[in-house]
């Protein structure tokens, strides 16, 4: 088993923001994905800009609440990353398997 992580001087993405960066585009809250993570609300802000650090900029954009209340969507780069991240995912989930078959068959 092993986990892709992206780093600069530091860590900044890997599979766990990754699923709260998805959280946040499928519930439009930073609130709840961080509730559906069991994560603070603080430790999610605390990884979003953990990331946008990383990246330079922002990945999630928040547009303040009216009658309706706010939401939270990503931004042109977050869902470049959270895509390129995916694919870059199953790229290398596919050849560590083929790689794993040249190394350890049997035969």
């Amino acid at each position: 088993m092993y986990a892709l992580r992206l780093a600069r001087e530091d860590i900044f993405f890997g599979p766990e923001e990754a699923r709260l960066l998805g959280l946040v585009r499928d519930t439009g809250s930073v609130k709840l994905a961080c509730a559906q993570l069991s994560l603070s609300y603080s430790k999610g802000w605390y990884i979003l800009k953990r990331i946008n650090l990383g990246v330079g900029t922002p990945v999630v954009e928040s547009i303040q609440g009216g009658t309706g209340g706010g939401y939270t969507v990503l931004t042109e780069k977050g869902r470049w990353l959270l895509d390129r991240f995916a694919a870059f995912e199953a790229d290398c989930r596919e050849y560590a398997k083929k790689s794993f078959q040249t190394h350890f068959s049997e035969g």
